[in-house]
């Protein structure tokens, strides 16, 4: 008999650390074989023909049994102090007389005995696996001899010569006592080991709704390290809890996160893994009743198990999904328990202009987060920012953009990209404008303007600071395309070069303008030019017929669809924020329409029902009516117009608009503009030019004919066509009527080439 002290240490600073007794019985085999095992575990045992290798066995299985096992279960090995061994001599009669078995037979068995407390005694006998109890140290033996003839009955090993012979096997024991250190997992570690086996044979429910953002390459975000560095002592401080980055969209709130994940070895978040998902996701598929709530469920149990952390980038969208007719809760107030109990941990976005809605729906959610608030750089830091990502994407050796370039490409965002926080849109334009560059060849000031002219619709002659706005060709343009309205024409043409010499108020839009006349003088057409003009486009035109919002409630579309959709104007201007809005007939609106624009006249923004922001600051404000039109002189309508009519028109307008609106709206007006009733000449010139236009379409360009038209057709068809009450658009249809319908019939017998 042997004893050897050795020293068990399973290396986790997190499990609990328990010092005992492990014994291990080696029994010789009468074939020079050798079986070690555990006592009180012979299924922890080793057979080979080396003494020492199989103790040494024995004690591995024992050490990996030791770190597989809560502790809980552990001290069923461990023994309060060394056995002593003895020997112990059992005689079995026969059970019944037979001439193999006619006498009784003397067996021995090995015995292992030690004190349990103060006045138990415990006996164990390795060959037969049973332990033995006794009050009294003296009394135990033979409690063992009479446990062992019972053991031999009970499992029939007594009735064969052949059975007990193969129980007296073992010649000689030796034992072996070890004194562990053992740390081993707790019975909540190994619960959670089992729920990671049985993660990975089953579907993943974060993989399902989310990306795993662990196992995707993030791009490079600069100049937020202080709010990293709250974010991270948020998950990691006292008060471990969820997060809410709260600022403008655009203003790096994403970003922030994702830098998060690319250093969150170096910030000691290397145990974590982190998904990002969004309401329509974690909902979608689920129709049925309580569908959702159990994936929810789901979620929270393996978030728990991974470590993992949500990011969801809409907290208003959160709280909207899931709710139905016949449930008001949505995924945001079903979750809440999760987050205050720190089940959950997640990273959701909002907006300043949020949080009142959030208040109000729910009033205790936000106290479930840790606020941060992301707020826009300055302009330093925007242009270190901007540098920065030009270094990243450089494509090779040298610089990509010049210095002077990047601070003209934030100096026309900060101006003008007013609609998106900074820096997230100039960043997204720099990204686009360095891909699209040709090779080695390095981006200038008006690489910058040219592209961001073509993205806006925003005319060279406006961007560029070097190149004056030549006044007298701008109001050339004009009048080429808008006739009889020379005094319209110069007010607009002196607006724009304030926006061009940057001296129009900031934080409102473009221009905002009040066209008065009668119908059919150009009021509209001067929108529509001035649309061509600005943006490169007619159809940068968002006209509005306001004799639809006549009645209060009319107002609400405005700034408010259905289900919380985008209303019938803010949603139009975040579509297209550069772009002339014109809305016709304003008079006949409703108060209600009056108060909404107030907001845009004085701060160039306007909010919807959603808490969604339209931004107005890059945007032409246009408002059309015939407000004293009928009270205009009658001289001064139609043919034989007084050299004094343009100066009578403006102070009649101009009064008429006064009267309908409130000062603080007329106040916020840039300029009133009087559109005087046309001429003859100007109806001749009118009709000669829509006459140059039907040359131009496609039924003449691809017939070979030239179409000739007399000098006095233009004339004829002016006085057909002109109607003093209804201006120059009755003079398009009879130019349909009288020209453009004979002119169809007989080209019909030539064929188009």
């Amino acid at each position: 008999m042997y004893f050897a002290q050795h020293q068990i240490d399973i290396r986790d600073t997190h499990m609990p650390e328990l010092t005992q007794n492990i014994v291990i019985v080696t029994r010789t085999l009468e074939n020079e074989t050798f079986l070690s095992e555990v006592v009180l575990d012979p299924g922890l045992c080793y057979y080979c023909d080396d003494p020492d290798r199989a103790g040494t066995n024995a004690l591995a299985l024992a050490r990996r049994w030791l770190k597989e096992n809560a502790a809980g279960s552990i001290p069923f090995l461990f023994l309060p102090e060394t056995p002593e061994s003895s020997l112990v001599h059992v005689d079995l009669e026969p059970p019944k007389p037979s001439p193999a078995w006619n006498r009784p037979v003397r067996l021995n068995f090995f015995v292992l005995t030690w004190r349990h407390g103060s006045t138990m005694s415990v006996a164990y006998v390795p060959e037969l696996g049973i332990s033995v109890l006794a009050d009294k140290a003296d009394d135990l033996m033979a409690r063992v001899v009479s446990h062992i003839r019972f053991a031999l009955f009970r499992t029939d090993q007594a009735r064969s010569l052949w059975t007990l012979t193969r129980l007296q096997r073992g010649i000689a024991a030796d034992l072996r006592a070890e004194n562990p250190v053992v740390r081993t997992k707790t019975p909540k570690q190994l619960a959670q080991q089992d729920s990671h086996r049985r993660l990975e044979k089953e579907a993943s429910t974060l993989e399902a709704i989310g990306t795993n953002l662990c196992n995707v390459k993030l791009p490079q975000a600069y100049g937020l390290e202080e709010r990293i560095a709250r974010v991270v002592e948020a998950l990691k401080g006292p008060r471990t809890g969820s997060v809410l980055l709260v600022g403008p969209s655009g203003a790096g709130k994403t970003a922030l996160f994702h830098q998060l994940v690319r250093r969150r070895a170096a910030l000691g978040l290397s145990g974590r893994q982190f998904f990002t998902t969004s309401g329509a996701r974690l909902i979608s598929g689920m129709g049925g009743f309580g569908m959702w709530q159990k994936r929810c469920q789901a979620i929270c149990r393996e978030a728990v198990e991974r470590g993992a952390i949500l990011h969801v980038e809409n907290l208003i969208e959160l709280m909207e999904v899931g709710k139905s007719d016949m449930s008001s809760l949505g995924i945001a107030s079903f979750l809440k328990s999760y987050l205050v109990s720190g089940e959950l941990i997640m990273i959701v976005e909002c907006r300043a202009e949020d949080l009142a809605f959030i208040e109000a729906e729910d009033p205790h959610l936000l106290q479930v987060f840790h606020r941060i608030d992301v707020e826009e750089p300055d302009e330093a830091c925007g242009r270190e920012i901007l540098l920065n990502v030009a270094l990243e994407y450089s494509p090779g050796e040298g610089d990509v953009i010049a210095l002077d370039a990047i601070e003209h490409l934030d100096r026309l965002h900060r101006r003008y990209a007013t609609y998106s926080a900074y820096p997230g849109r100039p960043i997204r334009f720099l990204k686009n404008l360095i891909r699209d560059a040709d090779p080695g060849v390095e981006l200038k000031s008006s690489d910058v303007m040219t592209a961001f002219a073509r993205e806006t619709g925003l005319p060279l002659s406006i961007l560029d600071e070097e190149r004056a706005l030549d006044l007298e060709e701008t109001r050339a343009w004009f009048e080429e395309r808008l006739v009889g309205q020379p005094e319209a024409i110069r007010q607009v043409v002196n607006l724009i070069a304030q926006i061009k010499t940057r001296l129009s108020r900031p934080g409102k839009p473009l221009a905002s303008f009040f066209f008065a006349g009668p119908t059919g003088v150009g009021k509209t057409e001067m929108a529509k030019v001035l649309a061509e003009f600005l943006f490169g486009d007619r159809n940068r035109l968002l006209r509005f017929d306001m004799s639809e919002y006549a009645d209060p409630s009319a107002a609400v579309r405005l700034i408010a669809g259905s289900a919380r959709g985008e209303g019938q104007l803010t949603g139009r201007i975040r579509e297209q924020p550069f772009s002339v809005v014109l809305l016709d007939e304003f008079e006949k609106s409703d108060p209600a329409v009056h108060d909404l624009l107030l907001q845009v006249l004085g701060e160039g923004r306007l909010s919807d029902a959603a808490g969604r922001t339209a931004d107005f600051c890059n945007s032409v404000l246009i408002m059309t009516s015939n407000l004293g039109a009928e009270t205009f002189s009658s001289g001064s309508l139609g043919f034989g117009k007084a050299e004094d009519l343009q100066e009578n028109a403006v102070d009649h307008f101009t009064g008429e608009i006064r009267k309908a609106l409130r000062p603080e709206m007329y106040n916020r007006i840039d300029a009133v503009i009087a559109f005087v009733p046309l001429d003859s000449e100007t109806v001749r010139r009118i009709t000669k030019r829509e006459i140059d236009l039907i040359r131009s379409r496609d039924g003449l360009l691809l017939r070979d004919i030239e179409l000739e038209i007399g000098a006095d057709v233009a004339a004829h068809l002016a006085r057909e066509g002109f109607d003093p009450r209804l201006g120059a658009r009755p003079i398009k249809r009879a130019i349909d009527d009288m020209l453009v319908v004979p002119l169809a019939d007989r080209l019909n017998a030539f064929p188009v080439h």
